[in-house]
Protein backbone atom coordinates (compact mmCIF):
# COMPACT_ATOMS: atom_id res chain seq x y z
CA UNK A 1 0.00 0.00 0.00
CA UNK A 2 1.34 3.31 -0.54
CA UNK A 3 2.89 5.71 1.95
CA UNK A 4 0.42 7.88 3.84
CA UNK A 5 1.06 11.28 3.33
CA UNK A 6 3.38 13.23 5.19
CA UNK A 7 4.24 16.67 6.63
CA UNK A 8 7.20 17.82 9.04
CA UNK A 9 6.98 19.18 12.64
CA UNK A 10 10.08 21.08 14.57
CA UNK A 11 12.00 19.50 11.66
CA UNK A 12 10.76 15.95 11.79
CA UNK A 13 8.49 14.02 9.19
CA UNK A 14 5.37 12.77 10.86
CA UNK A 15 2.23 11.11 9.12
CA UNK A 16 -0.61 13.23 8.51
CA UNK A 17 -2.77 11.05 10.88
CA UNK A 18 -1.23 10.57 14.69
CA UNK A 19 -2.50 7.32 16.51
CA UNK A 20 -4.76 8.90 19.36
CA UNK A 21 -5.01 6.89 22.62
CA UNK A 22 -8.17 7.69 24.38
CA UNK A 23 -9.64 4.92 23.92
CA UNK A 24 -6.25 2.77 24.73
CA UNK A 25 -6.24 4.26 28.14
CA UNK A 26 -9.65 5.08 29.55
CA UNK A 27 -10.67 8.32 28.13
CA UNK A 28 -14.31 8.12 26.64
CA UNK A 29 -15.58 11.46 27.79
CA UNK A 30 -18.75 10.25 27.85
CA UNK A 31 -19.37 8.33 31.04
CA UNK A 32 -17.18 6.28 34.01
CA UNK A 33 -18.67 2.99 33.16
CA UNK A 34 -17.32 3.82 29.48
CA UNK A 35 -13.74 4.09 30.76
CA UNK A 36 -14.21 1.23 33.00
CA UNK A 37 -15.20 -0.69 30.21
CA UNK A 38 -12.43 0.54 27.88
CA UNK A 39 -9.93 -0.14 30.00
CA UNK A 40 -11.26 -3.72 31.05
CA UNK A 41 -11.45 -4.58 26.99
CA UNK A 42 -7.77 -3.02 26.20
CA UNK A 43 -4.64 -4.79 26.53
CA UNK A 44 -1.12 -4.59 25.70
CA UNK A 45 -2.19 -7.13 22.55
CA UNK A 46 -5.52 -5.55 21.87
CA UNK A 47 -3.46 -2.29 21.28
CA UNK A 48 -0.36 -3.57 19.55
CA UNK A 49 -3.26 -5.04 17.39
CA UNK A 50 -4.44 -1.79 16.62
CA UNK A 51 -0.99 0.12 16.03
CA UNK A 52 0.28 -2.71 14.14
CA UNK A 53 -2.50 -1.66 11.54
CA UNK A 54 -1.55 1.89 11.35
CA UNK A 55 1.87 1.24 10.51
CA UNK A 56 1.13 -1.08 7.78
CA UNK A 57 -0.43 1.83 6.24
CA UNK A 58 2.08 4.18 6.80
CA UNK A 59 0.60 5.76 9.67
CA UNK A 60 4.03 6.05 12.10
CA UNK A 61 2.55 8.88 14.52
CA UNK A 62 1.55 8.13 17.88
CA UNK A 63 0.09 11.10 20.63
CA UNK A 64 -0.46 9.97 24.42
CA UNK A 65 0.59 9.69 27.94
CA UNK A 66 3.35 7.03 29.13
CA UNK A 67 1.39 4.66 31.02
CA UNK A 68 3.69 1.43 30.58
CA UNK A 69 0.64 -0.76 28.62
CA UNK A 70 1.33 1.16 25.91
CA UNK A 71 4.82 1.28 25.92
CA UNK A 72 4.41 -2.48 25.77
CA UNK A 73 1.96 -2.45 22.59
CA UNK A 74 4.26 0.22 20.74
CA UNK A 75 7.04 -1.64 21.46
CA UNK A 76 4.96 -5.21 19.69
CA UNK A 77 3.42 -3.14 17.16
CA UNK A 78 7.52 -2.35 16.45
CA UNK A 79 9.05 -5.58 16.60
CA UNK A 80 5.85 -7.15 13.95
CA UNK A 81 6.36 -4.41 11.56
CA UNK A 82 9.85 -3.28 11.63
CA UNK A 83 8.77 0.44 11.58
CA UNK A 84 9.62 2.88 14.66
CA UNK A 85 6.53 4.83 16.14
CA UNK A 86 7.15 8.13 16.29
CA UNK A 87 5.63 9.36 20.27
CA UNK A 88 4.50 12.79 21.18
CA UNK A 89 4.52 12.70 24.67
CA UNK A 90 1.70 14.38 26.61
CA UNK A 91 3.32 14.15 30.36
CA UNK A 92 1.63 16.37 33.66
CA UNK A 93 3.88 17.33 36.36
CA UNK A 94 3.68 19.51 39.28
CA UNK A 95 3.88 23.26 38.68
CA UNK A 96 4.34 24.21 42.72
CA UNK A 97 6.20 23.24 45.08
CA UNK A 98 4.94 20.62 47.23
CA UNK A 99 3.59 18.17 44.73
CA UNK A 100 4.22 13.98 44.56
CA UNK A 101 8.18 13.51 44.17
CA UNK A 102 7.76 11.50 41.57
CA UNK A 103 5.73 13.98 39.51
CA UNK A 104 8.53 16.54 39.52
CA UNK A 105 8.81 18.10 35.97
CA UNK A 106 12.43 16.70 35.60
CA UNK A 107 10.99 13.13 36.48
CA UNK A 108 8.67 13.64 34.05
CA UNK A 109 11.04 14.22 31.32
CA UNK A 110 13.59 12.24 32.72
CA UNK A 111 10.92 9.13 31.95
CA UNK A 112 9.66 10.49 28.26
CA UNK A 113 13.23 10.53 27.39
CA UNK A 114 13.64 6.99 28.47
CA UNK A 115 11.15 5.77 26.76
CA UNK A 116 12.06 7.15 23.80
CA UNK A 117 9.85 10.27 23.09
CA UNK A 118 10.70 12.17 19.54
CA UNK A 119 8.13 15.27 21.06
CA UNK A 120 7.29 16.18 24.67
CA UNK A 121 3.83 18.38 25.15
CA UNK A 122 3.20 19.68 28.69
CA UNK A 123 -0.24 17.90 29.25
CA UNK A 124 -3.58 20.56 28.79
CA UNK A 125 -3.91 19.82 32.81
CA UNK A 126 -0.56 21.34 33.19
CA UNK A 127 -0.31 23.48 30.36
CA UNK A 128 -3.59 25.61 30.96
CA UNK A 129 -2.65 26.06 34.27
CA UNK A 130 0.20 28.07 33.67
CA UNK A 131 -1.80 30.44 30.92
CA UNK A 132 -1.98 33.97 32.54
CA UNK A 133 -4.60 35.70 30.17
CA UNK A 134 -4.01 39.02 32.25
CA UNK A 135 -0.52 39.29 31.38
CA UNK A 136 -0.68 37.56 28.50
CA UNK A 137 2.39 35.00 29.28
CA UNK A 138 2.45 31.12 29.91
CA UNK A 139 4.50 30.98 33.56
CA UNK A 140 7.42 29.12 33.01
CA UNK A 141 7.37 27.95 29.36
CA UNK A 142 11.03 28.66 28.67
CA UNK A 143 12.01 26.86 31.95
CA UNK A 144 10.16 23.74 31.05
CA UNK A 145 10.30 24.20 27.21
CA UNK A 146 14.59 24.27 27.91
CA UNK A 147 14.25 21.49 29.88
CA UNK A 148 12.67 19.46 27.71
CA UNK A 149 15.35 20.66 24.42
CA UNK A 150 17.78 19.42 27.15
CA UNK A 151 16.68 15.52 26.83
CA UNK A 152 17.04 15.96 23.06
CA UNK A 153 13.00 16.03 22.39
CA UNK A 154 10.89 18.34 20.96
CA UNK A 155 8.70 20.82 22.82
CA UNK A 156 5.41 21.51 21.98
CA UNK A 157 1.74 22.46 24.75
CA UNK A 158 -1.14 20.33 24.67
CA UNK A 159 -3.77 22.45 25.77
CA UNK A 160 -7.40 23.30 25.35
CA UNK A 161 -7.46 27.19 25.31
CA UNK A 162 -6.81 29.01 21.92
CA UNK A 163 -5.25 31.45 24.13
CA UNK A 164 -2.28 29.19 24.24
CA UNK A 165 -1.54 29.55 20.81
CA UNK A 166 -1.89 33.52 19.91
CA UNK A 167 0.35 33.97 23.46
CA UNK A 168 3.33 30.95 22.65
CA UNK A 169 3.09 33.12 19.13
CA UNK A 170 2.98 36.52 20.47
CA UNK A 171 5.49 35.91 23.19
CA UNK A 172 7.83 33.82 21.45
CA UNK A 173 7.44 30.58 23.16
CA UNK A 174 10.17 27.82 22.12
CA UNK A 175 7.18 25.65 20.84
CA UNK A 176 7.13 23.57 17.93
CA UNK A 177 3.29 22.84 17.55
CA UNK A 178 0.17 23.14 20.07
CA UNK A 179 -2.97 21.08 20.16
CA UNK A 180 -6.10 22.51 19.80
CA UNK A 181 -10.19 21.10 20.28
CA UNK A 182 -11.80 21.38 16.58
CA UNK A 183 -14.99 20.27 15.38
CA UNK A 184 -18.55 20.94 14.18
CA UNK A 185 -20.42 20.75 16.99
CA UNK A 186 -17.94 22.51 19.45
CA UNK A 187 -17.83 19.70 21.64
CA UNK A 188 -15.57 20.72 24.52
CA UNK A 189 -14.11 23.58 22.59
CA UNK A 190 -13.84 26.79 24.65
CA UNK A 191 -14.91 28.75 21.96
CA UNK A 192 -16.99 29.09 18.79
CA UNK A 193 -16.12 26.93 16.06
CA UNK A 194 -15.67 29.72 13.57
CA UNK A 195 -13.50 31.28 16.33
CA UNK A 196 -11.29 28.57 16.61
CA UNK A 197 -10.73 28.46 13.24
CA UNK A 198 -9.67 31.80 12.55
CA UNK A 199 -7.31 31.59 15.72
CA UNK A 200 -5.27 27.94 13.63
CA UNK A 201 -5.44 29.85 10.42
CA UNK A 202 -3.50 32.56 12.33
CA UNK A 203 -1.22 30.23 13.94
CA UNK A 204 2.49 30.56 13.30
CA UNK A 205 3.59 27.01 14.04
CA UNK A 206 1.94 24.01 13.13
CA UNK A 207 -1.50 22.69 14.51
CA UNK A 208 -2.87 19.89 15.87
CA UNK A 209 -6.69 19.40 16.40
CA UNK A 210 -8.01 17.06 18.16
CA UNK A 211 -12.14 15.50 18.17
CA UNK A 212 -12.35 17.13 14.90
CA UNK A 213 -15.23 14.16 14.47
CA UNK A 214 -17.39 14.75 18.04
CA UNK A 215 -20.71 14.39 16.89
CA UNK A 216 -24.40 14.02 18.33
CA UNK A 217 -24.93 9.89 18.64
CA UNK A 218 -27.26 9.59 16.31
CA UNK A 219 -24.24 10.88 13.71
CA UNK A 220 -21.95 8.46 11.28
CA UNK A 221 -22.23 5.57 13.61
CA UNK A 222 -20.28 4.00 11.50
CA UNK A 223 -17.38 5.97 12.66
CA UNK A 224 -16.56 3.25 15.62
CA UNK A 225 -16.38 -0.29 16.65
CA UNK A 226 -15.27 -1.33 19.89
CA UNK A 227 -14.21 -5.54 19.28
CA UNK A 228 -12.15 -7.21 16.72
CA UNK A 229 -14.86 -10.02 15.92
CA UNK A 230 -17.51 -7.36 14.53
CA UNK A 231 -17.81 -7.01 11.06
CA UNK A 232 -15.64 -5.06 8.53
CA UNK A 233 -17.67 -3.76 6.40
CA UNK A 234 -16.91 -0.32 6.84
CA UNK A 235 -13.54 -0.90 5.10
CA UNK A 236 -15.76 -0.92 2.11
CA UNK A 237 -17.81 2.28 2.99
CA UNK A 238 -14.39 4.20 3.76
CA UNK A 239 -13.18 3.16 0.15
CA UNK A 240 -15.93 4.69 -1.72
CA UNK A 241 -15.31 7.90 -0.59
CA UNK A 242 -14.69 11.07 -2.68
CA UNK A 243 -12.95 14.09 -2.75
CA UNK A 244 -15.06 17.47 -3.53
CA UNK A 245 -14.64 21.39 -3.20
CA UNK A 246 -16.57 23.84 -0.80
CA UNK A 247 -18.42 26.56 -2.31
CA UNK A 248 -15.73 29.19 -1.43
CA UNK A 249 -13.72 26.77 -4.16
CA UNK A 250 -10.64 27.46 -2.09
CA UNK A 251 -10.99 24.76 0.12
CA UNK A 252 -11.37 21.09 -0.01
CA UNK A 253 -14.09 19.08 1.89
CA UNK A 254 -14.60 15.80 1.95
CA UNK A 255 -18.18 14.12 0.79
CA UNK A 256 -18.79 10.32 1.44
CA UNK A 257 -21.31 8.94 -1.13
CA UNK A 258 -23.90 6.25 -0.05
CA UNK A 259 -23.54 2.60 -0.93
CA UNK A 260 -25.81 -0.21 -1.67
CA UNK A 261 -26.54 -3.26 0.59
CA UNK A 262 -23.79 -5.52 -0.97
CA UNK A 263 -21.16 -2.77 -0.22
CA UNK A 264 -21.19 -1.48 -4.06
CA UNK A 265 -21.21 2.49 -4.48
CA UNK A 266 -24.72 4.25 -4.72
CA UNK A 267 -25.90 5.76 -8.16
CA UNK A 268 -24.66 9.16 -8.44
CA UNK A 269 -27.95 10.76 -7.74
CA UNK A 270 -27.67 8.63 -4.56
CA UNK A 271 -24.13 10.16 -3.58
CA UNK A 272 -25.41 13.40 -4.28
CA UNK A 273 -28.31 13.44 -1.89
CA UNK A 274 -26.00 11.66 0.84
CA UNK A 275 -22.83 13.67 0.12
CA UNK A 276 -23.77 17.13 0.88
CA UNK A 277 -26.02 15.54 4.72
CA UNK A 278 -22.41 13.91 5.79
CA UNK A 279 -20.71 16.68 4.76
CA UNK A 280 -22.45 19.44 6.93
CA UNK A 281 -21.95 16.27 10.25
CA UNK A 282 -18.59 16.45 9.69
CA UNK A 283 -17.20 19.76 8.70
CA UNK A 284 -17.50 23.03 10.15
CA UNK A 285 -18.36 26.47 8.65
CA UNK A 286 -15.86 27.69 6.14
CA UNK A 287 -14.02 23.80 5.59
CA UNK A 288 -10.75 22.63 6.19
CA UNK A 289 -7.80 25.43 6.36
CA UNK A 290 -5.42 26.81 3.73
CA UNK A 291 -2.71 26.86 6.06
CA UNK A 292 -0.81 23.67 6.30
CA UNK A 293 0.23 21.94 8.48
CA UNK A 294 -2.84 21.17 10.49
CA UNK A 295 -2.94 17.80 12.53
CA UNK A 296 -6.20 16.13 13.36
CA UNK A 297 -7.25 13.09 15.44
CA UNK A 298 -10.05 10.94 14.25
CA UNK A 299 -11.95 9.09 16.45
CA UNK A 300 -11.87 5.11 15.93
CA UNK A 301 -11.73 1.73 18.05
CA UNK A 302 -10.13 -1.24 18.05
CA UNK A 303 -7.89 -2.90 14.54
CA UNK A 304 -11.66 -4.18 13.35
CA UNK A 305 -12.43 -0.61 11.94
CA UNK A 306 -9.14 0.81 11.21
CA UNK A 307 -8.61 0.06 7.47
CA UNK A 308 -11.48 1.68 7.03
CA UNK A 309 -10.70 4.85 8.79
CA UNK A 310 -7.03 4.47 6.97
CA UNK A 311 -9.08 5.20 3.85
CA UNK A 312 -11.65 7.98 4.68
CA UNK A 313 -8.69 10.10 6.20
CA UNK A 314 -6.86 9.66 2.67
CA UNK A 315 -9.47 11.99 1.84
CA UNK A 316 -9.21 14.24 4.58
CA UNK A 317 -5.61 14.69 4.14
CA UNK A 318 -5.68 15.86 0.46
CA UNK A 319 -5.42 19.25 1.26
CA UNK A 320 -1.87 20.59 1.41
CA UNK A 321 0.15 19.70 5.06
CA UNK A 322 -3.29 18.30 6.51
CA UNK A 323 -2.57 15.87 9.35
CA UNK A 324 -4.68 13.34 10.65
CA UNK A 325 -4.18 11.53 13.93
CA UNK A 326 -6.65 8.65 14.11
CA UNK A 327 -6.93 9.82 18.03
CA UNK A 328 -9.97 8.44 19.65
CA UNK A 329 -13.27 11.37 20.08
Amino acid sequence: MAEFPRTTVGGVSVSRMIIGTNWFLGYSHTSAAKDRFITSYQTAKNIADIITVFLDNGVDTLMGMTQPILQEAIQTAQDRTGRKVITIYTPSFNVLPGGPPESEPERMFDYCQKVGATFCFPHTSTTDLLIDRMHGIIRDIDKYTHMIRERGMIPGLSTHMPEAVTIADQTGADIETYVQIYNAIGFLMAVEVDWEMRVIQKAKKPVMTIKPMARPPFAAGWIGIFMEHHPRSGYGYGRHHYPGRSPRGDRPVVRFPGKTPAGQPASVDAQQKTAPKLKRLFHPPGGFFDKPPVAFFVGIRPAARVRSHHMVSQALVEAPGVLIDLGYV
